[in-house]
């Protein structure tokens, strides 16, 4: 069903989201904090739960928006 270049494809995208990820984080870690610099989501602005920050201090969205994202990832084959 898959072959090997849709594997590489996912490792591809899988890798670009990691490397966005760590990107972001040292961005916030170099303004001296953790998740979101204004601790807003960055997809649709609203504040992002303290009880999300406290579990995932590096969160830079909302649950919804997170979810939303990961089920994009899933619907492109990432």
């Amino acid at each position: 069903m898959f072959d090997e270049r849709d594997y590489e494809r996912a490792s591809e995208l899988s890798q670009g989201e990691i490397d966005h990820a760590l990107e972001q984080h040292r961005k916030r870690m170099q303004e001296g904090g953790e998740g979101s610099p204004d601790g807003a989501c960055l997809d649709c602005g609203l504040p992002i739960p303290a009880a999300r920050l406290a579990a995932w201090p590096s969160a830079c969205r909302c649950v919804e928006c997170q979810a939303d994202q990961e089920q994009q990832q899933k619907t492109t084959g990432a």
